[in-house]
């Protein structure tokens, strides 16, 4: 690789990595690692180690980044690297090892890494110069910091929790890092409710929300509301904590590729604590089953025993117990019904074939860039998001058959969904030609969605087949070449174009 072209490899793969298509930049990242290798540059290996680790995190398999990183980390102080570098390296373990729920270890590596960081904070550049985007020691430390309460918080040290996103907060300030700082009062907020200042904890949250709504970030936005609404209905206010749980529901159920474990847990304990003071038992009890196992599963094991508590009162009342608060709307109960039925049948899908619920992550996402690379509407992204959450139910109980799409917008018509979600499910094994099925649809007799979700699902069926997956360029040579028989030959070349503009930008 000449020296030009390393260089201008490593820009586009930390770019396409940075615009959230990381099977493209996973296949740069082999090439970068290949020409370091060759060239035995040590900093670039541990680079190229932290960018394929993150690439492994945005696929769903955080685990299959740790090993690599851990050991280009470890072999660092003897190749030279930057300490802004190595730092970086740090931070990104701590990242992952909160991702695998092993955080005792995240703790470890942030305590340290902070304590050598902050004697650091002087010292100058990466020592190579044509490796991109590599954080600034206060950069890292800042995210350290916010790692460090994320460990502290799982453990419950309340106090030392509180100390850590302070800090981090200060720290984010001073960056002017305004997705850092939203974080760092999310924090702040959490630790100031865990601590009993109810008043603390809604200032900080609130000024997270602030900032997530205007910077339109909606995962996080989602959290603050669902964060919010914990805290009211904690203080008794039942009208802004439904308030505030209506938003992060809709959030959550619209626009959001990865449900978040923990903030669904909140919402389920939320709206069962509610509709046991309502008398809606059963939908209670479906609530509050969900969010123990969440809580469970998210390692926050004193809010799992809690939400069991309550439900085990629930169970020991008569059947014909009723409570005496006001009925929660009509349209949002039926919402929450359908949220807690269908995280059911995602549940029962993932443990029937846990692959399927990683590759509908990566398809949601795919197609999300994709359809706001073409323009479409806000609208019809949220009916998009659920045909690719939801595409596959009917294959735990047709197999990959005819029958299957079929099945599935069957089973989702019993959910508030839009019609084109359904239409999207039903005839996303259409073929451009009319050699597909259920219906044999030919050309623009297939809905658009359906158009897209074809062409996504069979290029992250290419990449992530778990018995051989094929490099980016491998499977978009194939979706070129299915162009105008499998596949929408405009949708195919939006597809390439959003590639292109990404390593380019």
């Amino acid at each position: 690789m000449a020296t030009r072209s390393w260089g201008e490899d490593f820009r586009r793969a930390a770019a396409l990595l940075e615009a959230g298509l990381p099977l493209a930049a996973m296949e740069r990242l082999a090439a970068c690692g290949a020409a370091a290798r060759a060239r035995d540059d040590g900093p670039a290996l541990l680079w190229v180690a932290i960018a394929t680790a993150q690439g492994y995190a945005d696929l769903e398999q955080p685990s299959r980044g740790l090993q690599g990183l851990t050991e280009a980390e470890a072999a660092a102080p003897a190749t030279g690297a930057s300490p802004a570098l190595r730092l970086s390296a740090k931070e990104t373990l701590a990242r992952l090892y909160l991702a695998v729920r092993q955080p005792d270890a995240a703790l470890g590596i942030a305590v340290a890494a902070l304590a050598d960081g902050d004697q650091r904070v002087g010292e100058g550049a990466p020592a190579a110069a044509n490796l991109p985007h590599v954080p600034s020691i206060r950069q890292s430390l800042a995210w350290l910091g916010l790692h460090r309460f994320a460990a502290e918080a799982v453990r419950e040290r309340w106090q030392d929790a509180a100390g850590a996103a302070a800090e981090a907060a200060a720290a984010m300030r001073r960056l002017k890092n305004d997705a850092g700082t939203a974080a760092a009062h999310r924090a702040m907020g959490r630790a100031a409710a865990a601590l009993g200042s109810p008043d603390e904890a809604e200032r900080q949250l609130t000024a997270a929300l602030r900032r997530d709504t205007s910077a339109r970030r909606v995962g996080a936005e989602a959290r603050d509301h669902a964060a919010l609404a914990a805290l009211a209905e904690g203080r008794g206010a039942l009208e802004p904590a439904m308030a505030h749980g209506s938003a992060a529901l809709g959030l959550l159920w619209s626009r959001v590729a990865k449900l978040d474990r923990w903030d669904v847990a909140n919402l389920c304990r939320l709206f069962g604590t509610v509709l046991a003071g309502t008398g809606d038992r059963q939908l209670a009890i479906q609530c509050l089953s969900r969010a123990a196992a969440y809580y469970g599963q998210a390692g926050d094991h004193d809010a799992a025993l809690a939400a069991s508590a309550t439900l085990d009162g629930i169970l020991r009342q008569p059947a014909a117990a009723v409570g005496d608060q006001p009925s929660l709307p009509e349209d949002l109960r039926a919402r929450v019904r359908a949220l807690t039925t269908m995280l059911g049948l995602l549940d029962d899908l993932a443990s029937t074939d846990p692959h399927l619920e990683r590759h509908a992550t990566v398809v949601t996402t795919y197609a999300l860039k994709l359809a706001q690379a073409m323009r479409m509407p806000e609208e019809r992204l949220s009916a998009l998001v659920h045909a690719c959450r939801l595409y596959h139910l009917g294959q735990s109980a047709a197999g990959d058959g005819p029958a299957h799409p079929v099945l599935g917008a069957e089973l989702l018509r019993a959910f508030p969904l839009p019609e084109e979600t359904l239409t999207a499910v039903r005839h996303f094994r259409e073929r451009w030609d009319g050699g597909g099925y259920p219906q044999g649809l030919v050309g623009e007799e297939i809905p658009q969605l359906a158009r897209l979700l074809a062409l996504v699902d069979g290029y992250v069926s290419l990449a992530l087949d778990p018995a051989e997956p094929l490099p980016h360029s491998g499977a978009m040579a194939l979706v070129r070449a299915r162009s105008g028989t499998a596949y929408d030959p405009a949708i195919v070349a939006a597809f390439g174009r959003l590639h292109e503009t990404a390593a380019s930008a």
